[in-house]
């Protein structure tokens, strides 16, 4: 699981985001190896993902408010990211 952190810099998230691209850089690598074996290897690496701590770290932050900084007019929810990871993970 990577995250845009990974291809994008936010101030303050220099270690996260550090750890999120060499999780994008080791699965490149590791697709590359894999191959041969036929075996996929896929990151998952949602944008803005609305949390419950996104409630409680800001009380002025409402859905709305998160929507309305997504251009799709809609921030993710933790269940849109399971979805695609478990069709991910499917044969």
């Amino acid at each position: 699981m990577s995250s845009v952190h990974g291809a994008v810099g936010f101030i303050g998230h220099s270690v996260y985001a550090g750890t999120k691209g060499a999780i994008n850089s080791y699965s490149r690598e590791l697709a590359i190896e894999l191959c041969e074996k036929h075996i996929r290897v896929n990151v998952v690496a949602p944008g803005s993902i609305e949390v419950e701590s996104y409630f409680k770290s800001d009380p002025s932050y409402t859905r709305e408010v998160g929507n309305s900084m997504v251009p799709w007019g809609r921030v993710g929810l933790p269940e849109d990211v399971g979805y695609l990871a478990a069709y991910l993970m499917s044969d």
